[in-house]
């Protein structure tokens, strides 16, 4: 009996697929950087990775509280809000009111819609939303304060704790 060495197989089918041209690498790879790169973009420019002006400590709903900040003249200033813990029933939203003080008198004023609270009920801890709206600028002569209120707008039910209110620069 004789043996042979078997001889290799002729591969029919190739398990590595088509290969790409350099040019459609290059074409690839650039697209990955553009994705990256606007990704990176967007987040850095979120109000999440901004430093915090102040941050404003608020007790209890329909309470205001004040923080002493300095803020120059026209420059553009955003309002956040962080909530320790909630519950809500019903769909509701909770509504800042916030004005600008330079010794003691009232310069600017805002109120914008903070917080969403959808679907027929739900909690959470640790959360913070930045609405766009919620942003304004700083009259000519700045401001040396800051005074919010943030308080219940809807009819369902709402419990929040632990509630603050970040001032940034967009």
């Amino acid at each position: 009996m004789t043996i042979s060495p078997e001889s290799p197989a002729t591969p029919t089918e190739s398990d590595e697929g088509t290969p790409l041209s350099p040019g459609a690498q290059v074409g690839i790879a650039v697209f990955v950087l553009l994705v990256l790169g606007f990704s990176a973009a967007m987040l850095l420019s979120s109000p999440a990775f901004k430093p915090s002006l102040a941050t404003v400590s608020i007790a209890a709903l329909d309470r205001p509280a004040e923080q002493p900040v300095a803020l120059a003249a026209n420059a553009r200033v955003g309002f956040g809000l962080r909530l320790g813990a909630y519950s809500y029933a019903g769909p509701d939203y909770v509504v800042i009111r916030v004005e600008l003080l330079r010794a003691g008198a009232v310069v600017a004023q805002m109120r914008c819609r903070a917080f969403d609270f959808e679907g027929s009920a739900g909690g959470g801890t640790a959360v913070t939303s930045y609405n766009s709206d919620c942003q304004m600028t700083v009259p000519a002569g700045g401001a040396d304060r800051v005074r919010a209120v943030a308080s219940q707008e809807g009819a369902g039910a709402l419990t929040v704790s632990d509630v603050t209110l970040p001032v940034y620069a967009p």
